[in-house]
């Protein structure tokens, strides 16, 4: 049995302000994306669960339970590019309410879809020999029939 592993690099980013008609990878799939340019960084994301604990009073056990589902609040480092239209659609994203669809590409093709808020875009400039960045933060949220993430492994 061998793995293929790979490095990151060829890894895009991209994002739709259009809701897909189901949350699956065919309805993902249908949509239009663009991508956001200048991207250095991808941080982790995926489901973990809160725990839910209980002691009973009378036996001093602590029980276990599987809460909430939470898919993570990546962050994206990116280069400042204002002309970028991923980069500006990431700007209008965080002015909306709204939830963005997202879409990451891995450099072997396996595909993660999920929709996304921008809650902040902070600028930092830098010294002379550094290049502008934005450390942009996603908070993935999930759907009411359950959907968090959605993989399309290739």
């Amino acid at each position: 049995l061998s793995m293929a592993v790979n490095t990151a690099l060829g890894t895009t980013l991209k994002i739709s302000a259009s809701v897909p008609a189901t949350y699956d990878a065919a309805g993902y799939a249908a949509l239009s994306y663009t991508k956001i340019g200048s991207v250095e960084n991808v941080g982790a994301f995926g489901t973990t669960q809160e725990i839910v604990t209980f002691t009973d009073l009378e036996t001093g056990i602590l029980q276990k339970f599987k809460g909430t589902k939470d898919g993570g609040s990546p962050s994206i480092t990116i280069a400042q590019d204002t002309d970028d239209a991923g980069q500006i659609l990431l700007k209008a994203a965080l002015a909306s309410q709204n939830a963005y669809s997202t879409l990451v590409t891995m450099p072997n093709g396996d595909k993660f879809y999920f929709m996304s808020m921008i809650t902040s875009m902070p600028v930092t400039p830098g010294g002379a020999n550094d290049i502008p960045k934005i450390e942009c933060a996603l908070a993935i949220t999930g759907q009411s029939g359950g959907t968090i993430i959605v993989e399309v492994l290739a």
